[in-house]
């Protein structure tokens, strides 16, 4: 159990709460479109969000019930330690199944939307170094090296860490960042041809390893 859940649970008990277990609620069926929209929205802003976390962010729903919301519900599940829809539609699988060939000539640059990578400057640049820019698929964190090779090992090497404030979580990342051999980034692009290809074989599907 993390710090947020023990925190919650004696701030319950410092209550009066004496039960561990839900009690039964008057109003509304806990499973209800209005429930399952609060969830879906929460999950939106942070897919790396944890259900213990959701389970803080919306108290008013068990834990078991926000697993069905997630899982049943609304049809997602975890790839690479984000919520993902489980079964993706046919113009996204298009969109990943378009990568076929993508490294075979030339340089090509793959990066998300984010406003940095599309800023006039940059996309300006690009073009003068005549790198091909191939845009990152929707809901695919199994197609981005951060994801499935970067951040685990950074939670690894943060988990049970204290850190006081912001600056001080900066400074250990970078620290991070800098003493990670130039051979394991490398190796984490070397990863993403393999699952491109794994993607292209599944026809766009999910690729777990």
């Amino acid at each position: 159990m993390n710090v947020k859940n023990v925190s919650k649970w004696c701030r319950e008990f410092a209550a009066g709460r004496t039960e561990v277990h839900d009690v039964e609620r008057s109003g509304r069926p806990s499973l209800s479109d209005e429930t399952a929209a609060k969830v879906e929205q929460t999950m939106r802003e942070d897919r790396r969000i944890t259900l213990d976390d959701l389970c803080i962010l919306v108290p008013e729903v068990s834990r078991s019930t926000i697993h069905r919301i997630l899982t049943e519900k609304l049809q997602y599940r975890k790839a690479c330690a984000k919520w993902v829809p489980r079964m993706l539609t046919e113009d996204h699988q298009r969109q990943r199944n378009r990568r076929r060939g993508m490294l075979s000539k030339g340089v090509s640059i793959f990066h998300d939307n984010a406003r940095p990578h599309v800023a006039c400057t940059t996309v300006a640049l690009l073009q003068q170094f005549g790198w091909d820019i191939v845009t990152h698929p929707p809901y695919s964190p199994d197609l981005a090296p951060s994801d499935y090779h970067l951040f685990p090992k950074l939670k690894e090497h943060l988990a049970g860490t204290r850190f006081n404030n912001d600056d001080e979580v900066k400074d250990e990342v970078q620290r991070f960042l800098n003493g990670m051999a130039a051979s394991w980034y490398d190796m984490g692009i070397q990863k993403l041809l393999q699952r491109l290809q794994k993607c292209i074989d599944r026809n766009g599907d999910y690729v777990e390893k």
